[in-house]
């Protein structure tokens, strides 16, 4: 068995002393209340990470003034009738053994009015590139107001029995408006060099330092770098922070970037992104934290890609930190750390850094979830009891939305058979999986299958269930989880010899060889979304002259706002050329002839042409057991064509039902 030696001993942060040295880092979750208030729905999910082990939670931002919100639903702290909510959120945490820190924070200009009611306020006067708000300047009066709620944002939280208070410089909000030469053009005293730059954050830090006490711990969550024009780079930071530590924080959660980034994503390195995406580097940022803890005397806590317990156990020690946060790791599995110190690595649901569930919802004002943890934020509604009657059940398709229905039946108590017509388990992600940077999904396949079998489901590979053995087994219950399959062109020339799917490429059917010259193989992609952008991707990335024909106006339009940026530039770093607004009217054996602006235009000299226009629900056998079986669900693509996300939420809710 593995032994993590560093990453389950004990801390301390002053005198505070942590069970183990893994992080919960604040993350907005969008499960308070509109008025700001702690939830139920927030309490649950906070507990559930404390019960699975983490040494140190550190809840999301609470926001200081309304006018400060970072989202529609953050939390806040601007009042003391909010502390009872904080305390009861606090309490359930301690009930488990977990220390907790409570964020303090102002979104400043990275608002809007629609999330605050109020007028958006800003260090200067300029428009945030992300919502094209224009904030007001903050006068020095303004400054002065907002110095009394940090500091009584402050005793609120120790009021309300939080063992530290983390203070929010990072990210592009408030503090780190102040602190950064991209968002501080102020002439006065609080923008004049790093001085001017660092005068307010210092005098939160002295005013929260004056209420909580000399021994309450005090930490900073701030970028180390902004990948931003003229924003702050590494040196500059690595002046800043002994400044700091000496102003009084005991602490320091390093992280990088911030979200105006996004607009400037496709010129920088995919791991640019403070959230960074499936594909990046683990523990990317961890040797900035520990350039940055070459400097400090205090504790240093890295954040970003430590996803798994080896990473985890790794960095630390390296000395890269002293704690490591373990942010979408612990929404994908709140019992990670309890896990990792039994040993059960195999276990432990792995996030796979797609954004799905965790960060493109909060775009849409919604509450967040997780991709392989439809649970996540619904830990009360979707605990696991036990059937009261235990019934025979068939799932058809072993794709992530049946394996997870089987799963949930399975811990149930319930007799699950799973037909998987193909040679493995996966269904389309198996194919997903394929393209640049997106290996991480074949992660989700092997959990999702070691769990099936883990859990006593009968699993039968190459075999396909149809409506006769429906009707031969009489199952009580049937799950139709089919996916779907490519939809068929109307386009003249498609069924040529030259032309494959993009499934054909995804599956390894077939691929475009070199010329006999080595010369790239020339190919088009017909289809501009999703499937198009990704196969042309891995066409690209295999040395291919790719050319995309897409009947949209932009292309890749379904993929999160997240990872769309990265894969433009890695497009554009590989010559694809795009097309967009085009009809293809015709394949011949060397050519695809289009119609773009009622003009017909020919791209020639093609070794092969690429079909990804999309996919269409696999539902005979849903059609055939209609009243074969008293239950019927019909789940995933089966129903319509979505994402992973839909598909294992759908799985879920199928397997707690029946």
């Amino acid at each position: 068995m593995i032994e993590f030696k560093l990453l389950f001993s004990p801390f301390n942060i002053k005198d505070l002393e942590l069970r183990n040295r893994i992080v919960m880092p604040p993350m907005t979750t969008n499960f308070a209340a509109e008025d700001g208030a702690v939830t139920d729905k927030m309490v649950d999910y906070y507990a559930a990470r404390a019960k699975g082990g983490v040494g140190y939670v550190v809840v999301e931002a609470a926001c200081i003034e309304p006018a400060g919100k970072l989202m529609a639903f953050s939390p806040g702290i601007w009042n003391d009738a909010m502390v009872p909510g904080w305390k009861r959120l606090a309490e359930a945490c301690h009930k488990y053994g977990a220390k907790i820190a409570l964020q303090i924070a102002h979104a400043g200009r990275q608002t809007t009015p629609m999330f605050t009611g109020e007028p958006t306020k800003g260090v200067s006067p300029l428009a945030d590139p992300l919502t094209g708000e224009l904030p007001v300047e903050l006068t020095l009066d303004d400054i002065k107001d907002l110095l009394i709620k940090y500091k009584e944002a402050a005793r609120r939280a120790v009021e309300a029995g939080y063992d530290a208070v983390e203070i929010h410089m990072a990210h592009g909000y408030l503090l780190a408006q102040f602190l950064s030469p991209h968002f501080n053009r102020r002439t006065d005293l609080y923008g004049i060099g790093i001085a001017g730059r660092l005068k307010f954050p210092l005098e939160v830090i002295a005013a929260m330092r004056g209420v909580v006490g000399k021994n309450y711990p005090l930490q900073c969550r701030l970028n180390l770098e902004e990948a931003v024009p003229g924003g702050r780079k590494l040196p500059e930071t690595l002046l800043l922070l002994p400044v700091l530590q000496d102003a009084g924080i005991d602490c320091f959660h390093f992280t990088t970037s911030v979200f105006s980034d996004l607009i400037y994503a496709p010129k920088l390195p995919q791991w640019a992104s403070n959230i960074a995406n499936m594909g990046t580097p683990l523990a990317c940022y961890t040797h900035l934290a520990k350039q940055a803890k070459s400097v400090l005397k205090v504790p240093v806590i890295a954040a970003n890609r430590i996803k798994d317990p080896l990473t985890a156990e790794m960095v630390l020690r390296e000395g890269r930190c002293d704690l490591v946060s373990m942010g979408r790791a612990l929404i994908a599995d709140p019992e990670l750390p309890n896990k990792a110190r039994a040993g059960d690595i195999d276990d432990i649901n792995p996030c796979i850094g797609c954004n799905e569930g965790c960060v493109q919802r909060l775009n849409f004002a919604s509450p967040i979830t997780c991709t392989v943890n439809p649970s996540a934020g619904r830990e009360k509604e979707f605990e696991i009891k036990p059937a009261t009657v235990k019934k025979k059940v068939f799932v058809a398709g072993g794709g992530p939305g049946g394996m997870e229905a089987a799963r949930i039946a399975a811990l149930r108590g319930h007799r699950v058979t799973l037909y998987e017509k193909s040679d493995r388990l996966g269904g389309q992600l198996n194919l997903a999986c394929m393209p640049p940077t997106k290996q991480e999904l074949a992660e989700t396949v092997f959990w999702l299958s070691r769990q099936v079998h883990k859990t006593g489901v009968n699993v039968k590979l190459n075999i396909e269930l149809t409506s006769d053995e429906i009707s031969k087994g009489k199952p009580d219950v049937v799950i139709i989880a089919t996916g779907a399959g490519p939809t068929q062109v109307d386009i003249k020339g498609a069924g040529g010899s030259n032309v494959v799917t993009a499934w054909d490429i995804l599956s390894g059917k077939t691929w475009v060889p070199f010329r006999l010259d080595l010369s790239p193989a020339k190919i088009v992609v017909v289809g501009g979304g999703e499937l198009g952008a990704e196969v042309a991707d891995l066409l690209a990335e295999g040395n291919k002259a790719v050319t995309i024909v897409a009947s949209s106006e932009d292309i890749a339009l379904e993929i999160n706002t997240m990872l769309r940026p990265a894969l433009l530039s890695r497009l554009a770093f590989n010559g694809v050329k795009i097309i967009t607004e085009a009809r293809v009217n015709e394949i011949t054996e060397d050519s695809v002839i289009y119609e773009k602006d009622g003009c017909e235009e020919t791209v020639t000299g093609l070794d092969a042409v690429v079909l990804a226009i999309g996919v269409k629900p696999s539902a005979k056998l849903a059609e055939e057991a209609k009243g074969k079986v008293a239950e019927l669900y019909i789940i995933g693509d089966a129903k319509e064509q979505r994402k992973a996300l839909d598909a294992i939420a759908e799985g879920a809710d199928v397997g707690r039902t029946i």
